[in-house]
């Protein structure tokens, strides 16, 4: 398959550290979730919405970007819409995907893919979006649209009594649809991911730069925020960075409630599967109670508060019914997505998704523990 050059991304995409640090405060009193890529899934977030029934205290649900993708029909595009807006707790930020879809003048999906995903994905990616605002256009909901198009694209959570500040992006802390908090670009890196996925040095155009720490924990100083919620990349991970410089421990004891630690952890997906053999989503966690949550995939503590991933069992056998009907065998959104829905990114572990400092705290699947090495997205 063909590859393209990376996009261009609008200078309305740009933030930067210092515009995280101006961003809107969201007050969360005790838990937050970070919801990125719902793609449209309703069955995900009742799911989601069931979830949080279940915390001591009712969480903030923070939609951070693309919970429209695949609701490509103008009632299920108002229905999402809707309850998204109008949720209680709710929270709403922009991705990409409400970016371009609410733009009647835009071609683009926005995505800013880097040159190793395949000019076919990059193709089927712009007619889905294309598709999902030709429905927005037709359901004739302008104050809906006035919405999306308002949207700010970062947050920042104050979280608990001591208000612990956690940036909340849609891609990275330097653009939208920005690809330098993925799980490919982490150091150290991933060299087995990144062959797999066609991104290392001697893929020459293809080659995805790895984001230094140093500059990962520039963004974090210059933000004020100790923590960093993203999504967009679409492969979920969690890793915490020790500011004292000396690995795991500070005089020879952990530091309690990770004082001096920073986190990033990227959900992935909450309305796709995220590890091979599964088909549930995944949201992050953000708590100022250090408890490990029973459904904790993996997660970790830093500057006091405690980060995990949860996964989010909808009702799978619903949303294909829903998935199919709008987008059969042969559609773009079936040949993108559908094997993934359905099996999961194959190769792609839990394991590989706990990085540094951060423990798996639940088994899944054998198969979503082995992989199998292919890395399919």
């Amino acid at each position: 398959m063909g590859t393209v050059p990376p996009a261009a991304c609008p200078l309305s995409y740009r933030l930067g550290a210092r515009a995280l640090r101006d961003a809107r405060i969201v007050p969360v009193a005790s838990t937050l979730y970070a919801v990125g890529g719902l793609y449209g899934n309703t069955c995900a977030l009742a799911a989601i919405r069931e979830r949080a029934r279940r915390e001591p205290q009712p969480p903030t649900i923070i939609f951070n970007g693309d919970f429209n993708f695949f609701n490509a029909e103008p009632r299920w595009w108002r229905e999402l819409n809707e309850q998204v807006r109008d949720g209680e707790g709710h929270a709403v930020m922009a991705g990409n995907v409400e970016v371009e879809s609410s733009d009647f003048a835009s071609t683009s999906c926005g995505c800013g893919y880097p040159s190793y995903v395949s000019a076919g994905v990059v193709e089927r990616s712009d007619r889905i979006v294309g598709a999902l605002r030709s429905s927005a256009a037709a359901a004739a909901a302008p104050d809906l649209v006035a919405w999306l198009q308002g949207l700010p694209k970062a947050l920042v959570a104050e979280v608990g009594e001591q208000r612990r500040r956690v940036g909340v992006v849609h891609g990275d802390v330097e653009s939208l649809a920005g690809w330098q908090l993925g799980i490919e670009a982490m150091e150290p890196p991933d060299t087995a991911l990144r062959a797999a996925l066609g991104c290392t040095e001697a893929d020459g155009a293809a080659y995805l730069p790895i984001t230094p720490r140093v500059k990962l924990l520039s963004w974090f100083a210059d933000a004020q925020v100790s923590g960093l919620l993203c999504t967009h990349t679409c492969l979920p991970f969690g890793q915490i960075w020790d500011t004292f410089g000396s690995g795991e421990e500070h005089g020879g004891a952990v530091v309690g409630a990770g004082r001096g630690r920073r986190a990033v952890f990227n959900n992935g997906s909450a309305g796709m599967a995220n590890f091979s053999g599964t088909t549930f989503g995944l949201i992050t966690r953000v708590s100022a109670d250090l408890t490990v949550p029973s459904d904790s995939m993996y997660g970790g503590v830093a500057d006091g508060l405690r980060y995990d991933a949860l996964p989010v069992h909808f009702d799978t056998e619903a949303w294909l019914e829903r998935f199919g009907a709008r987008w059969p065998e042969g559609s773009d959104a079936h040949l993108s997505y559908y094997k993934r829905i359905v099996q999961g990114p194959g190769g792609f572990t839990v394991r590989d998704a706990s990085r540094h400092l951060v423990e798996i705290t639940r088994r899944v699947s054998p198969e979503a523990e082995r992989g199998n090495q292919h890395y399919v997205s």
